[in-house]
């Protein structure tokens, strides 16, 4: 039995109510929908419900893109997922605040957004540092631009998503693009075809967020194998002089040093078909 939160919907009013383009807009009219709460520490459907109709959602909150709507439900500001509509749903998350929600605003077409205190990234809070990052200045390093933007910065430091990279240098970031021949596989991964998951700067090598131990930022690369007619597993591997990695679901698998030895041929030799 799910539990029910009742809620008081703030409507904004017409000077603070900006508005873009939003697939609830379009999706809602004459259709079924609800508003279903996502449990922020798992990203699964809490046991608590919403007792909000979408209709009411989205008048009581502002779209940032797209796919993504803030918004106040009783006491609590909640990133508002719309993107599921044509579903018949709204995911709400509760955001980790304190935030001003009069005062937030889009940057990078509204992947991340700020109340002028605090960096938010969709529900998820950027940690505070000094000094603040600032999102005026915040720009894609992503080659190829998609709907998730990938690496960020603001020229002092590097981003994923709500993470700041460990030691990451701005000045000799660079993204590596998802390798030839994975474009149907890509959403496994990222989401969406052409976001990038590697990085690297003069020094380091980023798996989103996480650098890779003593990978060498030089001989790196990321290759995508189709079928295992070459003798490698389908999938994404990665390697460079030192250690040679699978890339999973649940991360990175490094190849124990006898495999390492056997596998670098392969991968070196490989060729995208």
């Amino acid at each position: 039995m799910k539990r029910s939160i009742a809620i008081a919907l703030v409507v904004f009013g017409a000077a603070s109510c900006l508005h873009l383009p939003s697939r609830a807009d379009e999706n809602l009219a004459g259709r079924a929908c609800e508003v279903v709460l996502l449990d922020p520490a798992t990203g699964s459907y809490a046991d608590s419900a919403l007792q909000a109709s979408c209709d009411d959602a989205v008048a009581a909150s502002r779209p940032f893109n797209n796919t993504r709507r803030y918004g106040r439900i009783a006491d609590h500001v909640y990133s508002l997922d719309d993107f599921s509509t044509q579903l018949g749903r709204i995911e709400a998350t509760p955001v980790e605040g304190p935030v001003v929600l009069d005062h937030l605003r889009p940057y990078l077409n509204g992947s991340y957004a700020s109340d002028g205190e605090t960096l938010f990234y969709g529900w998820r809070r950027v940690m505070t540092v000094s000094p603040p990052i600032d999102a005026t200045k915040m720009r894609q390093l992503t080659r190829d631009r998609t709907a998730h933007p990938g690496y960020v910065t603001d020229g002092r430091r590097v981003l994923y998503e709500h993470q700041i990279l460990d030691g990451a240098d701005p000045a000799s970031f660079e993204t590596i693009p998802v390798p030839p021949g994975s474009d149907k596989e890509t959403d496994r991964y990222s989401g969406e075809r052409g976001n990038v998951l590697f990085g690297r700067d003069a020094k380091h090598v980023y798996f989103g967020a996480q650098r890779i131990s003593k990978a060498d930022p030089v001989s790196f690369r990321l290759l995508y194998v189709s079928t295992n007619s070459v003798g490698l597993d389908p999938g994404f591997w990665a390697f460079d002089r030192n250690a040679v990695w699978r890339v999973l679901d649940g991360g990175l698998d490094q190849a124990d040093p006898d495999d390492a030895t056997a596998l670098r041929p392969r991968l070196s030799n490989f060729k995208a078909r």
